[in-house]
């Protein structure tokens, strides 16, 4: 078998939170993205995702709008109440203008409009980990 090689452009792979309550969602880009040389975890919730947010360091976090109890939008205003500094990619399968303005007033890096293919998760969280890290940069 062939071995694989990394396509991110650190030799650390990134570390990426995902958080959906549709399991075999979960289980797609999990497989994706570990196929692409990142290393994943999963929430199945907004507070899940919190949590784990606050007990670990991610590089991005990957997350749907719409979960029960606990969506995408209350999870992102969480994230960025709490102070953490992490690049919040949300997706939809019931895009609006609107959810999405609410999405990136409250701090999201993007909104991808469900189904999501793969390659272009990868090319969003390449981008949003490479912005993110020249703007920490110009902060020091």
């Amino acid at each position: 078998m062939k071995a694989f090689t990394p396509t991110t452009k650190s030799s650390v792979p990134y570390r990426v939170l995902l958080v959906d309550d549709e399991p075999g969602v979960l289980q797609m880009f999990k497989t994706a993205l570990d196929n692409y040389g990142f290393w994943t975890e999963q929430a199945t919730n907004g507070r899940e995702g919190l949590e784990r947010l606050q007990n670990g360091a991610f590089d991005v976090v990957v997350s749907d709008v719409h979960m029960p109890r606990y969506g995408g939008l209350d999870f992102l205003r969480a994230v960025r109440e709490c102070g953490l500094d992490v690049p919040v990619i949300l997706m939809t399968g019931k895009p609006s203008a609107e959810a999405t303005n609410a999405a990136l007033r409250s701090g999201a890096f993007r909104c991808l409009t469900k189904p999501v293919m793969p390659a272009t998760l990868r090319e969003t969280i390449e981008r949003a980990v490479s912005i993110h890290g020249v703007a920490r940069l110009e902060r020091r």
